[in-house]
């Protein structure tokens, strides 16, 4: 997934007749399957097809051939063993807990250690949190929200909306989700929904990125209706963790209360004065806000452990 970015880029440089891009976007498709998890390449592959779709990219096909060649020495033995594995007719993993992502984890995209963390040894959820784990930062998900509220959105925009509905649709436990596996369709059948997720998280950060730069440029009051929703669901969660006496909850709480106040208070501050300086001061504090989030996030799931 860390390569599609560039693979988009380089869709982009061809829709845009820059021939030479095919090069990169060889290099890309190919270093994407060679990293080695063939279900996300699946999704990278997919995704990056229907962007050059829409994008009318017309010399897609040929890298993308260029690059099924360079890596036959990898996906053609993977098919040899997939046909003669027995996780291929393993027809009833889908029925089991957490096979799609289960409803009530969704709040960790607004507290992702709500039911605790693995490393800290208090994980009290459904299998397995490192699948689960939407969070791109409260701050993130306003933007997104707020983009998806935008009055006039762009093709681009609709895009990324659709394939985010889409990518939610299918890893969450709906009927249409579970199509794949009552109808046995091969390969599709024990592909687990949870790894959608990447796509999902790719899909709101290129919309919270837009979100943020259109908040930026217009100071738009639409910002405050994502503003109240999602200060209203940690309100929520708040009466249900002190009611139910969920200290393990409670505590996890803090960090994203506290990260959400902050940032509304920049925001208002920001939409209050119209001033250049203040604008950019409140976008630079929000970029702190976000890194400083995720970095502590990412430590606490992946900490350093002493040798012995």
């Amino acid at each position: 997934v860390l390569w599609l970015p560039l693979i988009l880029l380089s869709i982009d440089k061809l829709a845009n007749r820059r021939i030479q891009w095919s090069v990169v976007l060889v290099f890309a498709l190919s270093a994407q399957l060679f990293a080695g998890h063939a279900q996300l390449s699946f999704y990278v592959l997919l995704l990056a097809g229907l962007y050059a779709l829409w994008r009318r990219a017309k010399f897609f096909w040929i890298p993308w051939l260029f690059s099924l060649v360079i890596t036959s020495i990898q996906w053609i033995p993977l098919l040899h063993s997939l046909f003669e594995s027995s996780r291929v007719v393993a027809i009833d993993s889908w029925q089991t807990v957490g096979w799609f992502l289960p409803w009530q984890h969704l709040v960790q995209f607004l507290a992702p250690d709500f039911f605790g963390n693995p490393a800290t040894l208090n994980y009290w959820g459904e299998w397995n949190y490192g699948e689960f784990i939407g969070y791109i930062s409260i701050v993130g998900l306003i933007f997104a929200l707020y983009m998806l509220l935008a009055e006039k959105k762009s093709s681009y925009i609709k895009f990324w909306g659709w394939t985010l509905a889409i990518t939610l649709i299918f890893l969450l436990p709906t009927p249409i989700a579970k199509l794949a596996f009552l109808l046995r369709i091969p390969i599709l059948s024990v592909l687990q929904p949870t790894r959608l997720m990447s796509i999902v998280d790719f899909s709101l950060v290129v919309l919270a990125v837009h979100g943020f730069a259109l908040w930026q440029e217009s100071k738009d009051k639409r910002i405050w209706l994502p503003v109240v929703f999602v200060g209203s669901i940690l309100a929520t969660l708040w009466v249900i963790t002190l009611k139910s006496n969920l200290l393990v909850s409670q505590r996890n709480l803090i960090l994203p209360t506290a990260v959400y106040g902050l940032s509304t208070l920049v925001i208002a501050g920001a939409s209050i004065s119209r001033k250049k300086i203040i604008t950019v001061s409140a976008g630079i504090i929000i970029v702190a806000i976000v890194a400083f989030d995720l970095i502590r996030f990412g430590w606490k799931f992946t900490p350093f452990t002493p040798r012995e």
